[in-house]
């Protein structure tokens, strides 16, 4: 499989936390998806200013993902977290996507192709999601 940048898209669904101190820790899921299937997937823990890298064999090849989460800085930012993602498939950058969200929110985007109906049948599928203390 083979992500051209054209037919990119990219969703992002957020969606906040129970009302207390926003955690600053979270897992974050990698999943690969092949003909409607999920054919591989793997997870790890990314802190608010950190980075975490998954490594992940699918059924067609070698993905390599690193992911950054810094603080928004700026005015009105300060409860914001961004999330810079690097997607590499045997060697071959696929994206680059950008996701701001509210710290202690879960997220999730999509980066592949849907069907006439609207499923994510082919691509990668990030998720993060905020770690309870």
């Amino acid at each position: 499989m083979r992500l051209i940048p054209s037919l990119l898209i990219v969703g992002a669904l957020a969606v906040p936390a129970a009302a207390q101190d926003a955690p600053d820790r979270y897992t974050i899921e990698m999943a690969v998806f092949v003909a409607g299937a999920r054919v591989a997937s793997a997870s790890t823990t990314i802190v608010d200013g950190g980075q975490a890298d998954l490594l992940l064999t699918g059924a067609d090849g070698q993905y390599t993902f690193t992911a950054d989460l810094q603080p928004e800085q700026g005015d009105g930012q300060d409860g914001r977290s961004r999330l810079e993602a690097y997607l590499n498939h045997d060697g071959a950058d696929l994206a680059s996507p950008v996701l701001l969200i509210q710290r202690g929110s879960a997220a999730a985007m999509q980066i592949g192709s849907k069907d006439a109906q609207g499923a994510f049948i082919d691509g990668v599928e990030i998720q993060l999601r905020p770690l309870a203390e």
